[in-house]
């Protein structure tokens, strides 16, 4: 037998309705995966964009540099980004496959990682205060 709970509806229809508001374990897993995928495979291609507009380097270059030389390795690095969480960067992007140093190398390489490091927490932050 329901009770009156003095809002003209029941008690246990309320009980009812914030039980079935309760996200599942399932779909809190596949948001986290979902979301720590798109966090760090915006590390990855903000990196990409970052290193082309910056450096020597073209796409092609840039993609070889990280490893996207194989299917095996695109699989293993798109692995570690989605199970693993964390995608390895390299730091002498902007001298690859030049002979000659320029004197603001190490300071456009800093500032690509730099770019690319902060660009992940943004995304997440847009990301969170979209879903909310």
């Amino acid at each position: 037998a329901d009770t009156n709970n003095g809002n003209g509806g029941s008690s246990s229809s309320s009980h009812d309705r914030s039980i079935t508001h309760r996200p599942s374990t399932i779909l809190i897993l596949g948001f986290y995966l979902v979301l720590g995928a798109v966090h760090e495979l915006a590390h990855l291609l903000s990196f990409i964009l970052v290193s082309v507009c910056y450096s020597d380097n073209n796409f092609a270059d840039v993609l070889a540099h990280l490893g996207f030389d194989s299917i095996g390795a695109c699989i293993k690095i798109l692995l570690r980004a989605v199970l693993g969480r964390y995608c390895t960067l390299p730091t002498s992007i902007v001298t690859a496959g030049r002979i000659d140093q320029h004197e603001d190398d190490e300071a456009v390489s800093a500032f690509i990682l730099s770019a690319s490091r902060h660009v992940g927490w943004i995304v997440s932050l847009v990301i969170a205060i979209s879903l909310h």
